[in-house]
This record gives structure tokens, sequence and C-alpha cells, in this order.
């Protein structure tokens, strides 16, 4: 019963802090964040719940109902983290081209008080 008050107080926590964080920015991913929580409230709550489901999809513990989505989430999320991160790292490195070239073309091109290119010849000239 202690353990889970803990599991529970600690989602509310959770829910609580994300709320803070992302209620303007990211509804859809609060209201996927509750949804699962409230799943999982309901197996901490009802621990013969998820013995139940195992066992109705033929897997012998509720633990192992529980972990084993769990584990393929986590490797599933391991590979699209890594692969946003390739991809905002190469959108980094074209964005830096970019200003690259274009303050080099600025610092190349002629200044308003520059002289014309033909007077600036004519006079080199003369000296």
């Amino acid at each position: 019963m202690m353990a889970s008050l803990f599991v529970l107080s600690f989602m509310a926590i959770v829910l609580v802090i994300d709320y803070a964080a992302f209620r303007k920015s990211a509804k859809r991913l609060l209201a996927l964040e509750f949804g699962a929580f409230a799943l999982g409230a309901v197996f901490v709550i009802f621990p013969s719940f998820a013995t139940y489901c195992a066992n109705a999809v033929g897997i012998g513990r509720g633990v192992d109902f529980l972990l084993y989505p769990l584990v393929i989430w986590l490797v599933r999320e391991t590979f699209v983290s890594r692969h946003r991160q390739w991809q905002e790292s190469d959108r980094l490195a074209e964005l830096i081209r970019a200003l690259a070239i274009g303050s080099q073309q600025v610092l190349s091109a002629p200044h308003a008080s520059d002289p014309p290119p033909s007077v600036a010849k004519g006079a080199a000239g003369i000296r």
C-alpha cells in the first residue's frame, strides 16, 4: 500500500511539473501523458488487473505484461531521439554555412562610399 501511494504521488508530481512546463506549447503531449499515467494508475491501484491482462494475452506475470511494451517503447525512443539529434545537427551545419556565405558576400560587396571600379583604375594609373 505504501509503495502504491509513493508511485501515485510521484506520477502526480510529474504531471504537475509537465503541465506547468508544457501547458501552452504541447497540449497533445500532455493529453497523451495524462492518458498513459491514468492507465498506469489503474495498474498501480489494481495490480491483479495487470496479471489478468497478462494471462489474457498469454504472458505469465502482470509485471512482464507492463515491462515488455515499456522496454520496446524506450528502445524506440532512443533511436528516434538520436535520429532527431542528427537531423538538428545537419540543420545547424547548413545554417552556419549559409550564414558564413552570406556574411562573406556582405563583406566583399562594394560600399556606397567606394568609388566605381573604372574611376579607381584610372586613379591608380595617374599615380
